[in-house]
């Protein structure tokens, strides 16, 4: 049983921007500056800091807006956080449906192909490259851990896929709890649903902040199933994630899996050659530094 964690280098091979940069892409022209989305951003949460954009990561931005949401009623701005909020989730959506149309999948099929059924990837990503892989390879969708009523899963999944910061194709409705997934990657802003009890879904993108959508159920479900083959797991991979200092919840769920782990498991980072990794070495002690990209590592694989 090996596990693999995921961060945004793990999709970089597929033409997706790096965390740092998503910004960048969001906010690459002079119209999108002048946006309103912009002008709330700067001046609420970004006053002293003109080019935020340039400087700070997407996974800070929905930090300091998670923060702001969690504080709104200090500021009595309800109706424009929650503009801002959907206006900037669909931003990147939009943004990462654009993305990887015409991408090499050979490495990810190379890396679906090495996968076993006990295997699990645990995920920080919020794109479909791992689902349209198994597509391409007429493959049936893997076991996500979470099991709605409107869908009913495979049983012969070939791995887990445990997305732990949600999917694009996912979402969820405040009123009854539930988690929705979808098989096309749009997200309506609010859908009515009826058979569901007129839900409001809204996009399930889960800021890297200690203020999670854990009022979910089954998202508590799912990070338990997660905690379960850590610290259980002989190997460990972790592919393009940084352990971010945002996210401290991800680093205290790492470090007490391993802390209960007797098979003491082998750790291997793939994170390229300028990676930082004290953050990785604070929790593993014994830490192979493969230098290697994703691309690189799955092509002498």
């Amino acid at each position: 049983m090996t596990v693999y964690i995921l961060g945004s280098g793990f999709s970089q091979a597929a033409g997706e921007p790096l965390a740092n940069e998503i910004n960048l892409q969001l906010f690459k022209n002079e119209k999108s500056k002048d946006s309103f989305l912009y002008r709330w951003i700067s001046e609420h949460l970004y006053y002293n800091h003109p080019s935020w954009h340039k400087n700070f990561s997407f996974e800070e931005l929905i930090s300091r807006l998670d923060l702001y949401l969690h504080y709104n009623h200090l500021k009595g701005d309800e109706n424009n956080i929650k503009k801002v909020e959907l206006e900037l989730l669909h931003h990147f959506i939009d943004l990462l449906k654009k993305q990887n149309l015409n991408y090499n999948s050979s490495v990810y099929e190379k890396f679906i192909k090495k996968l076993n059924p006990d295997d699990t990837i645990v995920s920080f990503n919020y794109d479909l490259l791992i689902e349209k892989t198994l597509k391409n390879l007429n493959l049936p969708m893997p076991n996500f851990g979470i099991i709605n009523t409107s869908n009913s899963f495979i049983n012969n999944s070939p791995f887990n896929l445990y997305k732990l910061h949600g999917s694009i194709n996912w979402s969820y409705c405040p009123r009854c709890k539930e988690i929705f997934f979808q098989d096309s990657d749009i997200v309506d802003e609010e859908i009515n649903n009826l058979s569901a009890g007129n839900c409001i879904r809204k996009p399930l993108i889960i800021a890297p902040t200690l203020y999670k959508s854990y009022s979910l159920p089954k998202l508590r479900i799912l990070w338990k199933k997660a905690f379960k083959v850590l610290s259980n797991t002989p190997t460990i991979y972790f592919i393009g994630y940084s352990i971010p200092r945002a996210d401290a919840l991800v680093y205290q769920l790492l470090d007490l899996a391993n802390s209960i782990n007797t098979n003491h498991p082998k750790v291997y980072l793939v994170n390229g050659n300028k990676a930082n990794y004290t953050r990785h070495l604070s929790i593993y002690s014994s830490l192979i530094n493969t230098n290697l990209t994703f691309e690189e590592w799955i092509k002498k694989e």
